[in-house]
């Protein structure tokens, strides 16, 4: 994501990088560990009842530029 929106606005990787954790709710950019902790949240019994949703585990960073 990062490489591909840094290429279409021209800014170094880094550049965007630093941007969205400045700019992030969370502070930092997501981890694997963030997404991985989602997908297990989605296959466990506490996420019986959510169906027919899209979970995004972005820490709000798709709309940042």
């Amino acid at each position: 994501m990062i490489k591909a929106k840094a290429k279409a606005l021209d800014l170094p990787q880094e550049e965007l990088a630093k941007r969205h954790e400045q700019q992030s709710v969370l502070g930092r950019m997501v981890s694997a560990r963030d997404v991985a902790n989602m997908a297990l949240f989605a296959a466990s019994d506490a996420a019986n009842n959510v169906t027919g949703q899209e979970l995004v585990v972005d820490g709000h960073t798709q709309a940042l530029i």
